[in-house]
């Protein structure tokens, strides 16, 4: 076999292998889903609820340029987003740029794997825990935080809290 074939064969089964990892559910199973957490979907974003906060499983939306709230309304009011979960934003393929509420602590496995587009994550404040696997996929990455400058062609607006939509 040639180098160049070996080589294609290579990418072709990393490629397969990314395919397969984004495949596998994100949503958390009856089984696996704590006695006292809830899902729910809220715009864009459904989240795992439970009393250590909110944490985001799944991004539904299509945006280019995505701002992630702080907080959930609940029944028993705002509860803050603590997290971005395994595969929240896998295969994302338009996704540029994504801002973090402050409330971040974690960044699951595979939160942000296999989006080639994605080129700036704002944090308002670095997480306590990144997972190693967290942009498998993504390799263009740039992660800025509030004392860092945006590139050029990128604008993110600060959420307004008076009017959150």
């Amino acid at each position: 076999m040639t180098q160049s074939k070996r080589f294609a064969a290579v990418f072709l089964a990393v490629l397969l292998f990314i395919e397969v990892l984004c495949s596998v559910p994100s949503a958390v199973s009856a089984e696996e889903q704590p006695a006292d957490s809830i899902i729910q979907a809220e715009g864009d974003f459904r989240y795992l609820i439970s009393d250590e906060g909110a944490i985001l499983s799944e991004y539904l939306g299509t945006a280019s340029i995505v701002q992630l709230p702080g907080a959930v309304s609940s029944g028993a009011g705002e509860i803050p987003v603590v997290a971005i979960g395994e595969e929240a934003f896998c295969s994302c393929t338009d996704l540029t740029a994504v801002s973090l509420p402050e409330s971040i602590t974690a960044i699951q496995s595979r939160a942000f794997s296999d989006c080639p587009a994605l080129k700036a994550l704002l944090f308002q404040r670095v997480p306590d825990t990144i997972s190693d696997s967290a942009f498998l996929g993504s390799d263009s990455v740039v992660i800025y935080t509030r004392e860092s400058p945006l590139p050029g062609d990128l604008t993110l607006q600060e959420p307004d809290p008076e009017n959150p939509d």
